[in-house]
């Protein structure tokens, strides 16, 4: 039986031939197709914040990865919007946390993309860094540029549940975000870091498994070490 995955999705303004504006959900296609690789039944979620129908979504996953976006609300962990900051809207911010936190409490096998990341920090009570442009870091790594995904390496912390999946203690990641995480929410522990110092994973070792990326493996998943992640998550779900 092939493990039941539940991916979120962006909430977007669409503008028609006729000019009448309305939204639509949207998910990038390489979440699909990494899923698919992995052996999983990729499920992309209709956002909804009936408590109830919430439940009974997660009653039919077996995984779930919270996938990138735009920002998290920053009122959500304190704070008033950096000029630079474009939030979600209020329906995916509340939805993506709620369903984290339901797949939390149930300890169902959970990936955090990017956005996804500094969902789970927040949905944890973390706060995140608004500008990293603001910061002077050191040395000087592209996180994004605003026309792909810049490349920079990762360093993984030994012992982490992360290096079990990526054991040579390094890897080469894409980057498209402005933000990251600041202080790590309760439970969380910071798993690897670019080398400026910015976390790009967090994990919660007393979760079955809980694993949340600041980069963007679905981008460069033909590569067999972003693959893996999707791998362990798919493994993961078979066996809970």
């Amino acid at each position: 039986m092939l493990p039941r995955i539940g991916l979120t999705c962006c909430i977007d303004d669409f503008q028609g031939l006729t000019g009448r504006v309305s939204q639509r959900l949207r998910l990038n296609m390489p979440y699909i197709d990494a899923v698919l690789a992995a052996g999983g039944l990729p499920l992309p979620l209709a956002p909804t914040l009936d408590a109830d129908r919430l439940a009974r979504q997660v009653d039919g996953l077996d995984g779930l990865i919270v996938t990138g976006g735009p920002d998290v609300p920053p009122a959500l962990y304190g704070q008033k919007p950096h000029p630079r900051t474009v939030p979600v809207c209020d329906r995916k911010a509340g939805y993506d946390i709620a369903i984290f936190r339901e797949a939390d409490r149930r300890g169902l096998p959970i990936l955090g993309i990017c956005l996804g990341c500094q969902v789970i920090n927040v949905a944890r009570g973390g706060t995140l860094i608004q500008h990293l442009d603001d910061l002077a870091l050191a040395p000087t790594i592209c996180h994004a540029d605003g026309r792909g995904y810049p490349r920079h390496e990762v360093r993984i912390a030994r012992g982490s549940m992360l290096s079990g999946i990526l054991p040579n203690g390094h890897v080469l990641a894409n980057s498209s975000h402005h933000q990251a995480i600041d202080r790590l929410g309760c439970g969380l522990e910071a798993s690897a870091w670019a080398p400026d110092g910015v976390i790009e994973a967090v994990e919660d070792r007393n979760h079955p498994f809980l694993l949340a990326l600041q980069w963007h493996p679905e981008a460069i998943a033909d590569e067999p070490d972003h693959a893996a992640l999707f791998g362990a998550l798919i493994e993961a779900a078979r066996n809970r």
